[in-house]
């Protein structure tokens, strides 16, 4: 009977330490732009991929774009958007200026991440306000692409505003 009472804590500890593995594996990153969903148009994703080298070479911010099916089996889109982005070391290191945005089809959320180097150009409520005018009028008519874009193009206007340069034509 004594055995019983071991084996079940011990199953429980192998299955606790186990459940990582089991844990969706994030993709590696193929670039500024990485439509993982398939859901961004190529004109737009050029675009994009643009904006974000020219804002990196004129300033050192990163923006990442990042479109996937699905942030299972994270339990919010905060959870996941911190995680892709430190894993893949979005932003200057011991600066902390990258910007990471993210749109998950299935759970229907989008999530604009400032690193904390950058917090003071593109506070919590200017991001949702980035993502409130910018962002989901172009996703809740279907354009996906139009929509990131839209929302590259007002993060990269703040930060070139911020750094006092000029990006060309985007």
């Amino acid at each position: 009977m004594k055995r019983k009472v071991y084996i079940f804590p011990a199953i429980l500890l192998i299955v606790l330490l186990a459940g990582p593995l089991w844990a969706q594996k994030l993709p590696d990153p193929v670039g500024f732009v990485n439509d993982f969903a398939g859901v961004i148009d190529s004109n737009s994703s050029a675009e994009m991929e643009a904006i974000a080298q020219a804002l990196q070479q004129k300033t050192g911010v990163e923006i990442a774009v990042v479109t996937v099916h699905s942030i299972e089996p994270y339990g919010s889109i905060d959870e996941y958007s911190i995680e892709l982005a430190t894993t893949w070391g979005v932003g200057k290191k011991g600066e902390d200026t990258g910007i990471l945005l993210l749109l998950a089809i299935q759970e229907r959320k989008i999530k604009l991440e400032v690193g904390y180097g950058l917090e003071g150009v593109i506070p919590d409520g200017m991001a949702g306000e980035i993502i409130d005018q910018s962002i989901l009028p172009a996703l809740q008519a279907g354009e996906y692409g139009t929509g990131m874009l839209k929302g590259v193009r007002a993060v990269a206007g703040i930060i070139a505003k911020e750094y006092d340069v000029e990006l060309g034509d985007y």
